[in-house]
């Protein structure tokens, strides 16, 4: 198991916005109005670098308890959902008490977008109870949301 407590951030404790992007210029971007603890990790290749699928990063809001597991992508949106539950099984001691957020942000269209099977992730990922915000989300090129 990983633990993040090794590891320091990558942003500042109570950043505004926290901007988590890679070389297919796919950009998620976390807006903190409420001024929050946060936290941000390149979980591949710094906090993860072993042979398993990991996603690329992860943001945590730590007075709300969310972990928003981010994977940039070209277009293998099904490899994308692996890598996030992957990430979150490895993860899963250091964020037992911390709802699960998947976003998967791609530069290139691909069917399995649309696919039954990614569907279905979706939809059986639901909506947070306490926000009511989608647990799942798949956008093109950027994303941005308030954590």
């Amino acid at each position: 198991m990983v633990k993040l407590s090794c590891f320091l951030s990558e942003c500042e404790p109570k950043a505004k916005i926290i901007v988590s992007r890679d070389i297919t210029k796919c950009e998620h971007r976390g807006v903190n109005p409420d001024s929050c603890d946060v936290r941000q990790y390149q979980i591949d290749g710094k906090v993860i670098t072993g042979q398993e699928e990991r996603c690329d990063w992860l943001v945590l809001n730590d007075d709300k308890k969310d972990a928003y597991y981010i994977e940039l992508k070209g277009s293998h949106i099904e490899k994308a959902i692996r890598q996030l539950e992957n990430s979150k099984k490895l993860l899963a001691s250091d964020l037992a008490d911390y709802t699960p957020f998947f976003r998967i942000i791609y530069k290139s269209y691909s069917h399995s977008v649309d696919n039954m099977k990614t569907i279905k992730w979706k939809q059986d990922c639901g909506k947070d109870k306490k926000s009511g915000k989608p647990l799942a989300v798949i956008k093109q090129m950027r994303y941005e949301e308030e954590i």
